[in-house]
């Protein structure tokens, strides 16, 4: 029905997935160490989870999935439609940009200060209102760990007002 209205439709390079497009000895870095993923930059490779649109803009970050290579194909494959934003995450296990940063409003973007230092935010964000998320109530995990503690981070807005929380995550509520 979309493309039967006009819209472009397009797909993404599908990767190889060969042994070249992974570190096979990488090991997490350490707490004083910079941010280094399992994904190389053989071929371009993105999961559409590591970035979120505010209008024009979309904001991204490299991850264990999303290379720089992958956000340079999107930004080429935009090409001047959309302005990309990298978000530089110190998540050891980055995945998705939602335990990250999380737009709120125009002009509003909630941010993890354990992944996040707000100093070296891309420069269109100076002139936001930034709110540094608090530290958020535990969320039990299973056996496969892969639920990040910030996942509360990942909050619905409705409208620039209203916004769903996940209802064990009061500090969460109580900022916003």
């Amino acid at each position: 029905e979309y493309f039967q209205a006009g819209a472009k439709w397009t797909a993404a390079p599908k990767p190889q997935l060969l042994d070249a497009q992974y570190d096979l000895n990488f090991q997490f870095p350490q707490t004083e160490e910079p941010s280094r993923f399992v994904v190389a930059e053989f071929e371009p490779t993105f999961d559409a989870a590591d970035f979120v649109r505010c209008g024009r803009d979309i904001f991204g970050q490299k991850s264990h999935v999303t290379n720089r290579l992958g956000i340079e194909w999107l930004q080429r494959h935009l090409e001047d439609e959309y302005r990309i934003h990298i978000i530089e995450s110190h998540c050891p296990e980055a995945l998705h940009i939602d335990t990250t940063l999380m737009p709120l409003a125009p002009g509003k973007i909630l941010v993890n200060p354990e992944f996040v230092d707000v100093n070296k935010l891309p420069k269109i964000l100076k002139s936001w209102d930034i709110l540094v998320a608090p530290y958020p109530n535990h969320i039990p995990q299973n056996q496969l760990r892969l639920v990040s503690e910030w996942a509360g981070l990942n909050v619905l807005m409705l409208d620039e007002e209203r916004v769903i929380v996940e209802k064990n995550q009061e500090p969460m509520i109580k900022a916003l």
